[in-house]
């Protein structure tokens, strides 16, 4: 298949952007479809987290992976609680004390605003920190 040879799936899950890289487009509409609010909301911030975290030396793979699982888990919404055996299994991360550093630092480096819940029957809340083009 001639998308294939420019390493776009047929399903439109991944293709090659101008940079030599591959970004996820999951979130973009097929032809003929348009996107919803959520869909846009997080797409922009999987785009900006990305290209802000590509100049982070401070960012591993747990980082990203749990950051894009805050974002599907978030449905759109700007502050959301979240549910940390969902969010280890999406991002596959195995260890609570990894998942709960990972979570501490992507708040201290500026990326998310965590909130930790000390009760068990409720959720910690996060906040996604939407990015502007100057890069804040």
């Amino acid at each position: 298949m001639a998308g294939e040879a420019d390493g776009v799936e047929a399903a439109g899950g991944w293709y090659r952007n101008g940079f030599g890289g591959c970004c996820c487009s999951g979130f973009s509409a097929r032809v003929g479809e348009t996107r919803t609010e959520e869909e846009r909301v997080m797409d922009r911030l999987l785009r900006t987290f990305l290209k802000k975290a590509k100049g982070d030396g401070r960012l591993g793979p747990s980082h990203i992976s749990l950051y894009v699982s805050l974002v599907v888990c978030s449905a759109g919404a700007s502050s959301f609680v979240i549910d940390r055996v969902s969010l280890m299994t999406q991002a596959r991360i195995l260890a609570r004390q990894t998942y709960t550093l990972r979570l501490r630092e992507l708040a201290d480096f500026g990326y998310i605003k965590y909130t930790p819940s000390n009760d068990p029957r409720v959720g910690s809340r996060v906040e996604l920190v939407s990015f502007d083009k100057s890069g804040r």
